[in-house]
């Protein structure tokens, strides 16, 4: 999921808020005239939604939200009313994907998908369950992070702006000063990178009390993904201790990762209807999925623009009919990451599954999902 480059165009939308994230042509909640509910297939014990604050996370809060919901039923916990020590940190999974100066163990375990910047939430999926754990809540937060503007009653533009910020002073760095670098040289970055690395220091002081020291903030911006990068700038470095981590070895070691379809869709007949047959079969079988296709344009495109794609989980579907007849509405039930006023503005996340579908641009793998090795 790219969730970066178009952040500075439609940060409002992925802000938890009810005024700006309410309305995306691509979440749509059926009418209320189709108000007989058939063939419903939900997940319980859904975890509470996470929110990427307006971070280009989404990729992260995607998957969590599947990880999350199989170490609940793995531990037997109530996965709405978690502590934040069992909690997944959607910062410290923001960092999980495969780093292009080092091969991955097992290339074909990996989504194929391609994305034109940031991150995968098939490959962050994958990564946290062969790492065995991902930080908590209780330490690498982002709500944590944004506590002190909180506090202090400032806006959300506050936030808006914060975020745009780094995000553009990374982008920046990255295009026109890190390109340019011998990585070998430490002398060099620094001295090279001291400009932005002190604009941002100044920043981030001037809304938090006390922060890292400027040669972090420094070597956050050599990072090669934006996921790290937020996840060196917002979380404590002690976040990262095994005492601040939630346990996926149990996960590892029952569940491999699958892809949907497995085929390129020019050898399907009928892309929609086998999709949707394909996520009722999984939801049976007791896994949520994760979409990582969603394209966040005004209107439907072939060919979704650089940074506009979207990540969202699925956890349910039926079919929504008008009482008594057979015209019916396919919905899905969908986890997104804004935030919970988001959720509860989509009657529960449940949005129509027709029109998400004109806004997914449908492809090899970009559908992914837990399944029990047998």
């Amino acid at each position: 999921m790219s969730c970066f480059k178009s952040l500075l165009a439609v940060l409002a939308l992925a802000l938890p808020s009810v005024a700006s994230a309410q309305f995306h042509p691509a979440f749509q909640v059926v009418d209320g005239q189709f108000s007989e509910i058939r063939d419903l297939i939900e997940l319980e014990n859904i975890p509470s939604s996470f929110s990427q604050y307006g971070a280009g996370i989404c990729y992260a809060g995607v998957a969590a939200s599947i990880l999350q919901y199989a170490y609940c039923e793995r531990e037997g916990l109530d996965c709405r009313s978690l502590s934040p020590e069992n909690r997944i940190s959607i910062l410290d999974m923001s960092g999980y994907q495969p780093q292009s100066n080092s091969a991955p163990p097992n290339k074909a375990a990996y989504s194929s998908l391609s994305m034109d910047s940031g991150g995968n939430p098939h490959n962050a999926a994958i990564i946290a369950m062969k790492v065995g754990s991902v930080g908590n809540e209780a330490c690498a937060s982002l709500e944590k992070f944004f506590k002190p503007i909180i506090e202090k009653n400032r806006s959300e533009p506050v936030m808006n702006y914060l975020l745009s910020t780094l995000a553009s002073t990374y982008q920046d760095y990255q295009e026109n000063v890190y390109i340019n670098l011998d990585d070998s040289c430490d002398e060099c970055i620094v001295k090279a990178s001291a400009g932005h690395a002190e604009g941002m220091f100044n920043l981030l002081s001037s809304y938090f009390d006390s922060h890292t020291d400027i040669l972090d903030v420094l070597w956050s911006l050599t990072e090669e993904d934006i996921g790290l990068f937020y996840r060196d700038v917002m979380a404590q470095n002690n976040c990262f201790r095994s005492s601040e981590k939630v346990d996926l070895t149990g996960l590892s070691a029952n569940f491999k990762y699958n892809f949907f379809p497995e085929v390129d869709i020019s050898e399907m007949q009928d892309i929609r209807g086998e999709t949707w047959n394909e996520i009722r079969e999984i939801l049976r079988s007791g896994s949520p999925l994760a979409h990582a296709t969603v394209c966040l344009t005004q209107v439907p495109v072939r060919e979704c623009p650089t940074g506009s794609q979207h990540n969202i989980a699925i956890f349910g579907s039926a079919n929504a009919c008008r009482p008594g007849t057979d015209d019916c509405r396919k919905i899905l039930k969908v986890l997104n990451t804004w935030g919970d006023r988001w959720q509860e503005h989509h009657n529960g996340g449940w949005i129509d599954y027709e029109i998400l579908s004109d806004y997914t641009i449908h492809g090899k793998h970009f559908l992914g999902y837990l399944a029990q090795m047998q």
